[in-house]
């Protein structure tokens, strides 16, 4: 009986090493003049995070940093050519940014939550909007507001915007965001200047052996066991 329960515990061991969920900030852009997130989870890499082409018209684009955000400033020409009036023409003529989320090896990840503080200063853009793919190619608006920062209803204060996900869960590859801006209404000339700070991306990861080394693993402790209650009997 006493090698049974020993059994019972070596099995359970084996599955707990697959099983330690730790729950981390795995990404968190504060744009302290870099691109780079300063999380310190070591199971995930982020990327820079980065910008689409800017792209259209007349208009011509700055990016940079201000008070430790992320600026945009587009400056138009005649009748605001400079700016794009919906989301897919955002996205198309690269008025987007975008990062991924990466596990390592044998690593999964489930995403919780993501945070992101816009800003809008003067004429800038009235109209963004977050989504989120597991590939990279179909992507899943998280959220949006158009023609003001503050009507969503998971936006808080100005612009900031706070979402909780579901369904981003065992995820083995990297995760992708993509943030579009636009304008609204069109008409006279103009510039614009947006702010997006304190991006984070909250989620949990957990260390899963390969199959192969779980099986070895498992096999040379029932074995190691064995012995040990053969000499019992």
């Amino acid at each position: 009986m006493k090698c049974i329960r020993t059994v019972g515990l070596a099995l359970a061991a084996l599955l707990a090493l697959g099983s330690n969920a730790q729950a981390d900030i795995l990404a968190h852009y504060t744009f302290s003049n870099t691109l780079v997130s300063i999380d310190t989870d070591d199971n995930t890499e982020a990327s820079i995070f980065d910008n689409g082409a800017f792209t259209n018209g007349e208009g011509s684009v700055s990016l940079g940093f201000n008070s430790n955000r992320r600026r945009t400033n587009v400056s138009t020409g005649t009748n605001n050519n400079g700016f794009v009036y919906s989301k897919s023409a955002a996205i198309a003529n690269g008025y987007v940014f975008f990062f991924t989320v990466t596990p390592e090896d044998d690593i999964e990840m489930d995403i919780d939550s993501i945070a992101i503080e816009f800003t809008r200063a003067g004429t800038g853009f009235e109209s963004w909007a977050v989504d989120i793919s597991a590939d990279g190619t179909n992507y899943t608006q998280l959220a949006a507001v158009s023609n003001s920062f503050d009507t969503d209803l998971i936006a808080t204060g100005n612009g900031d915007v706070s979402g909780t996900l579901t369904g981003f869960n065992d995820l083995t590859e990297a995760f992708h965001v993509r943030i579009a801006l636009w304008r609204t209404n069109s008409g006279g000339s103009s510039g614009d200047r947006n702010f997006i700070d304190n991006v984070i991306v909250n989620g949990t990861t957990v260390l899963v052996p390969e199959p192969a080394s779980l099986a070895l693993l498992g096999l040379g402790g029932l074995c190691l066991l064995g012995g040990r209650c053969n000499r019992a009997v």
